[in-house]
């Protein structure tokens, strides 16, 4: 798996999984190799409203509560975002936008870096769910926001899970296709 968070420009990466085990995992070495290269770390996920799921995290977490209190680390629920995609909505995501360039912009007021690592799977939960057209309305907006933060030389990774077991299948390579194209680079 490359070390996505060392990279000056950040990227938008799919990330497929076999598991859901696989996929924190996976999310877990980011979110800890972020938070040991000093970077803001985001972990927007639909199950972040799940005490269970959270305290799994948490406990796997370097330094959890620490980074937390010290703004390096930020848990973001994503299960209205996930409801109000369902209707056609992405209201919320530009809000969480907004309030990722305003973070930036404070930390490197403080003389903090700048860089910054999102893991999302907000789109990974419509494709488990086979609504593969929300998800990739989600992508397309992920895609948007990241060449707009490209531009303006921010530097923010996006890692997007999304499961390979059903992206895979004969059935659903279509989709896989579309999903994937809206990323700068596809991790197996």
């Amino acid at each position: 798996m490359p070390n996505l968070v060392k990279r000056s420009s950040g990227e938008h990466v799919m990330f497929l999984y076999d598991s859901l085990d696989a996929r924190n995992k996976a999310a877990l070495r980011y979110i800890n190799d972020g938070l040991k290269n000093s970077q803001l770390v985001i972990y927007a996920s639909v199950d972040a409203d799940n005490e269970s799921h959270i305290s799994m995290i948490s406990s796997k977490i370097r330094n959890y509560r620490k980074n937390i209190d010290q703004g390096n680390l930020l848990i973001l629920k994503l299960r209205t975002f996930y409801e109000r995609v369902l209707a056609g909505d992405l209201e919320a995501f530009k809000d969480f936008k907004e309030l990722v360039e305003e973070i930036v912009r404070e930390r490197v007021a403080s003389g903090r870096t700048g860089e910054v690592l999102i893991v999302a799977d907000c789109a990974d939960e419509l494709s488990r769910n086979k609504m593969f057209d929300e998800s990739l309305f989600v992508e397309r907006w992920w895609q948007n926001t990241y060449l707009e933060w490209l531009e303006g030389d921010l530097k923010i990774t996006i890692i997007c899970p999304h499961p390979g077991s059903v992206l895979e299948n004969e059935l659903f390579m279509s989709h896989k296709h579309d999903i994937s194209s809206q990323h700068s680079m596809t991790l197996r």
